[in-house]
């Protein structure tokens, strides 16, 4: 199933991979807005579909290599 994913399952999968990123940073109190690290802001803790097209198939990408690696096993 992971070498032959939908195009449905790999936008679910993409949301869920940039879930997973924002969390931490959610939770040690990071904001949205213009990236400052020092001042725990970063552009990309917003809403998936607020995410431009190149940051969008960075998470898809994600995917794609995590799922390269399970159907490996």
């Amino acid at each position: 199933k992971w070498d032959n994913l939908s195009e449905e399952e790999l936008d679910i999968l993409s949301r869920m991979e940039h879930e997973r990123w924002a969390a931490p940073l959610w939770l040690r109190n990071w904001e949205p807005g213009e990236r400052n690290d020092e001042a725990r802001i970063h552009n990309n803790l917003v809403a998936y579909d607020e995410l431009d097209k190149r940051d969008q198939d960075y998470d898809t990408d994600q995917v794609r290599a995590a799922a390269g690696y399970l159907k490996e096993e």
